[in-house]
């Protein structure tokens, strides 16, 4: 049989352990709280990027497809030219 002394002793002991349980519990729900923020927060900035990256594409086929209008309605300007150069000499020559 235990003694008064040691029946004490082991509830003091068996408190500790439960308070320290209890620490380590609360401790691990707060770490998944955390990992389960910053996986949403990854979510939301991932969506984000893509969205830029996606919008950044569609302004450079934008602004090629501009730059190639502009060079066409250049080489006809200059397609112009020539056709008003060669009926000049007709009429000159």
């Amino acid at each position: 049989m235990f003694s008064e002394n040691e029946v004490r002793s082991l509830e003091i002991s068996l408190h500790a352990f439960e308070d320290e349980n209890t620490k380590h519990q609360r401790s691990i729900a707060n770490v998944i709280e955390k990992y389960g923020q910053l996986l949403s927060d990854f979510k939301s900035l991932q969506s984000d990027y893509e969205e830029t990256k996606e919008a950044r594409e569609r302004y450079k086929k934008l602004a090629k497809g501009q730059v190639s209008t502009k060079n066409k309605k250049r080489f006809s300007l200059h397609g112009s030219t020539t056709v008003l150069l060669q009926y000049l000499i007709r009429l000159i020559g």
